[in-house]
């Protein structure tokens, strides 16, 4: 997202909410030369483009500040780098340890190295909102309670699903559902699922989904969790394609993870 729109969508935010906010002087090429020596680091291209365009922003005094450059630092005996805060208390850090996939540093918080986004950019464009619009920190709490009590593992179950919402069967072996399937010739998704744990916390815990809100904390997002797991879809008893796991972010790399039923990923990146 180029600064001019970052700008325009403050504006019209600011029109339908309070919004207090700042964005920065960009900062310059010998600024930007200068943090690198003092880092140790070479920043990726996308990073010097943000800073190179705006030294940072503010938004409503804590709720979110993306720091200037004088303030980014790293993170000792880590290679992350602290470069903003949001909700005044938890801070959000570059992994220098290598660029990703995009040519980038990942964006994680520093508590526990949760993933934020993989580039700067969906950073600015889709979850720098998310922050925005959740006015306090009990959604991210809530979240990192959850991943604080560490991951799961469990036996699964397999559901079938045809053209209604309740399970047409459940298997304790894929083996014996696709056989199923493939005697009645139905259509429809075959989904694993862990016993005795909710898909949405065995996801969480286990690091394949990451909730970018405070929508995606809420009953009716947990509720209708389609989970993290495989699933494969048949027509007529048959196979279509091979086992696959849904995308965390569209349009990047991204972890494996999943959306409630019937509706598109949130947070975008």
């Amino acid at each position: 997202m180029r600064i001019a729109e970052l700008e325009k969508a403050f504006q019209k935010r600011a029109r339908t909410q309070t919004l207090h906010y700042e964005i920065r002087p960009a900062a310059t090429a010998a600024d930007l030369d200068a943090t690198e020596r003092r880092l140790g680091l070479t920043l990726p291209s996308a990073l010097r483009e943000f800073y190179g365009a705006c030294n940072g922003l503010v938004v409503n005094a804590t709720q979110v500040d993306i720091f200037p450059l004088d303030r980014v630092e790293r993170q000792p005996g880590s290679p992350l780098v602290l470069f903003a805060q949001v909700y005044g208390t938890h801070k959000l850090c570059l992994d220098a340890s290598g660029q990703n996939v995009a040519g980038q540093w990942t964006i994680v918080l520093a508590h526990d190295g949760y993933e934020i986004t993989r580039t700067i950019g969906s950073f600015l464009a889709n979850k720098l909102w998310g922050f925005i619009d959740s006015s306090s920190s009990d959604w991210l709490d809530t979240v990192l309670a959850l991943r604080d009590r560490g991951p799961v593992q469990a036996q699964v179950v397999w559901a079938f699903n045809g053209r209604g919402p309740v399970p047409g069967g459940i298997f304790s072996k894929r083996e014996a559902a696709e056989a199923w399937i493939a005697e009645n010739r139905l259509s429809g998704t075959l989904t694993e699922y862990p016993l005795g744990y909710g898909a949405y916390d065995y996801a969480v815990r286990n690091g394949t989904f990451t909730p970018k809100g405070a929508e995606q904390v809420t009953p009716g997002f947990i509720g209708d969790f389609a989970g993290a797991l495989n699933h494969c879809h048949y027509e007529d008893g048959s196979p279509i394609g091979a086992p696959r796991t849904e995308s965390d972010v569209p349009g990047t790399a991204a972890q494996p993870a999943a959306t409630p039923a019937g509706r598109s990923p949130a947070g975008a990146g």
